[in-house]
This record gives C-alpha cells, structure tokens and sequence, in this order.
C-alpha cells in the first residue's frame, strides 16, 4: 500500500472517531465543542507538518528531543498553575496546556533512536536507559500523574523488548521494581492509593472509591445492545457518572449509543492501528522503525486503560480516550504522534525511490 493511501485512510478514520465523539460530548457538555474543534484543527496541522519533515535528520539528535520532553514535563512546577492539587497544566494565554500529552511523544521517539543507534546491550548501557526512562516518570509521579507515568514506563520496557533486551537484565530490572514497589506505593497519594484498592475490590465501597467505576458500569450496561439514544444518557446527563466527557467519555458513548457504537469505535480504532502499523513495516531505518512501534504501542496502550478502566478491568488512572474524550492538549498530541508515525514512513518511501532512480 502506497503511503498516500495510508495518509488518507488514517485521517479519514480519525475524522470519524472525532466525529463520533463530539457526537456525545455535544449531547453532554456542549459548551466544549467549539474548542474540541479548533484543538483538533490544531492537531491536525501539527501533523501536517510532522509528516512533512526530515526524521533522518531530526533522529541525530535525540538527547536535544529527550531534553525538550523533560522540559515539557517539568515547566508545570515553574510556570503552571496547579489545578485540584495537580501540577500538570500551564496556562496559556487562557488556556491550559497539559505540557505532559505534548511531551511524550517526544520522549519515546528520543528513547527509541538511542535504542535503534545501540550496537549491543551490556549492562552499563542497560542502567542508563533506563535512568533516561525513570528519570521523566518520576517526573510525571510527582505531578502526579499514575497514569501518564506508568504508559511511558510501558512503553519504554516495551521497546526494550523489541530491541532485544537480554532476559537477565530483565529479571534484574523487575527484580528492582518488586523490591521498589512498598516504597513507590508510599508515595502515591490518597485517591491514587483508593483507586487502586477499588479496583482490587470494587465492590468494598460502593458510595467512596468504587462509585466512579460502578457509575461506568451503569451506564454502559443500561445502554443495551442500540443505547439510549443521544442525548437521553440518565448516567451522564443526571451527573451521576463524573468524568463523563473525559475520564469516563466510553461509558457515556456506550450509554447513549449502545453496543452497537462501541463495536463501531473498536472497529475504527482497529483499522487505525492496523494501517499505521502497515506504514511502520514500510520504514528500513532501525532506530525510526523501532519509534515507530514505540509510537503506535503508546496510542494503543491508552486506548486499552482507558476502555479498561471503564470497565473496571484496570484501575482508574485519568487516562483519556484519544480523539474521543474532551481535552486540547491530548488532541494535539495525537496529530503530532499521527504525523511523526507516518513522517517516518513517508521519508523511508521517498529515499527508496531515489534509490531506484
């Protein structure tokens, strides 16, 4: 498949699932649609000019992005403005940023070309990976920021993993994170803490630390197989579901559109990742391929926590939706991390044509 056809396609099915989520967030919160639209317009530029630039050239420099990434995560503690005890935003102009959605696409494709660049593993090599990768989560945990943190550190263990990661060094990594683990559980706060223990047993509080999760499952389970219809949502609409344009934006989908519109989000999502992964098999680069998989692993990874966490099959970690739930920031960053996957295919495709002529 010819990279053109791998542009418009993607495009059009995120199209479709922006549509199909303003669907819903018009019918719950309508006074946001105006300013979905224009992020989205944002995104979509962003990506534009992603997929337009030379990742040959911008790929000799991944200490230069692993530092802006950093930065990024870091500015909230200078220059942001904390919101209900967080410190992830800056406000812009008006507008609040979460600098961490922006930052981490950066970060994996810094990670994933000093992967890719690597001749062979030894241990020294390993320790310093991997301070390169706990570095920015702690960052992203003193925010704090669960759930952003554990999909870098996912995704950074992943790439490992495809880069072929020596078993040993594995168990020695995970070894240290067993014996890290009271310690880290320490430092989590209160509703993190609470999170978790709701969904290790999610029916022990049904009125404090599971009733978001119940909430969701309310509502997706009344929707039944042809929903509600939109706009007739009880869950959302009566606020008993919180988070219903964010957080919990499928339960509300699957509320008012029932069983059906969720196999049509699955299926448009699989079909996404399904091209995109098309695209990166195309990409020759060692390193570009590697950010590529790194890339399309940390979209598809959001997708499933935040699914997941709708149906009490993960715990709740303010994961948002891409293209579906409400939020500037996370729509921007989705047509940055749109363009970077296909910029990487599109210059691999246009150097392999030179090299034919």
């Amino acid at each position: 498949m010819r990279l053109e056809k791998h542009v418009w396609l993607t495009g059009g099915m995120m199209l479709v699932l922006f549509g199909l989520g303003l669907l819903v967030l018009n019918s719950i919160s309508p006074e946001i649609v105006a300013t979905q639209v224009v992020a989205f317009m944002l995104g979509g530029l962003t990506g534009w000019g992603f997929l337009l630039a030379d990742w040959q050239e911008l790929k000799k420099w991944p200490g230069w992005w692993w530092g802006v990434a950093l930065a990024l995560l870091t500015l909230p503690f200078v220059t942001g403005d904390p919101l209900r005890g967080s410190s992830r935003w800056i406000n812009l102009f008006g507008v609040y940023v979460q600098t961490s959605e922006l930052a981490r696409p950066w970060l994996i494709f810094a990670l994933a070309v000093w992967l890719g660049e690597q001749k062979q593993f030894n241990l020294g090599f390993v320790w310093q990976f991997l301070l390169r990768l706990l570095l920015p989560v702690a960052v992203l945990l003193l925010q704090p920021d669960l759930g952003t943190a554990m999909l870098v550190l996912l995704t950074g263990l992943w790439l490992m993993w495809l880069r072929g990661w020596p078993v040993k060094h594995g168990l020695i990594a995970a070894s240290g994170m067993v014996l890290a683990a009271p310690y880290l559980w320490n430092q989590l706060h209160q509703y993190q803490k609470e999170r978790i223990l709701a969904f290790l047993q999610p029916g022990a509080d049904k009125l404090d630390r599971s009733y978001n999760v119940l909430q969701s499952l309310i509502a997706i389970g009344s929707g039944g197989v042809q929903g509600r219809g939109v706009g007739e949502g009880i869950q959302s609409h009566l606020k008993f579901l919180p988070e219903s344009h964010n957080d919990f934006v499928f339960a509300s989908l699957s509320e008012e559109l029932g069983f059906l519109g969720s196999v049509v989000l699955f299926a448009l999502y699989w079909g996404l990742f399904f091209v995109l992964s098309q695209a990166v098999r195309q990409i020759k680069d060692p390193s570009l391929r590697l950010a590529g998989w790194g890339l399309v692993a940390m979209w598809l990874l959001q997708v499933v926590v935040n699914i997941g966490m709708n149906q009490s099959l993960l715990p709740v970690t303010g994961m948002t939706l891409p293209l579906i739930s409400s939020g500037g920031s996370s729509l921007v960053a989705t047509g940055m991390t749109w363009g970077m996957i296909l910029g990487m295919a599109r210059r691999q495709q246009a150097q392999s044509q030179l090299e034919i002529h």
